[in-house]
């Protein structure tokens, strides 16, 4: 079976967060009232396959204790779900063009 999990990282509250506190400065700046408290993270998507959704499940959770975050200073969550053929997305064949445009110019010219 193959998985998606959509992954999020994000320092624990008790870590100061300086990028976000200078974005939402900035947002009001930009006379944009009523934003509070900004906290940036990270956002992964992971494929993988599993026999079951309890082996993917353990194997995400795995992953981001292990590498993914940082647990003395983030906090991780995450969603999966189970990839169906129809889901996949397709793989695009890309042709090389026949010739150049004239306009590009090899090395050898």
């Amino acid at each position: 079976m193959k998985f998606l999990a959509e992954i999020q990282i994000i320092l624990l509250p008790e870590i100061q967060e300086p990028q976000g506190a200078i974005i939402s400065r900035q947002l009001k700046h930009l006379d944009l009232e009523g934003i509070g408290q900004i906290r940036i993270g990270k956002f992964l998507t992971m494929e993988l396959e599993a026999d079951s959704e309890v082996e993917a499940h353990q194997n995400v959770e795995k992953a981001c204790q292990r590498l993914l975050a940082n647990p003395i200073m983030e906090s991780f969550s995450f969603h999966l779900k189970e990839l169906t053929q129809a889901a996949l997305p397709e793989e695009e064949i890309t042709e090389a063009p026949e010739a150049l445009p004239e306009d590009i110019q090899t090395e050898e010219e």
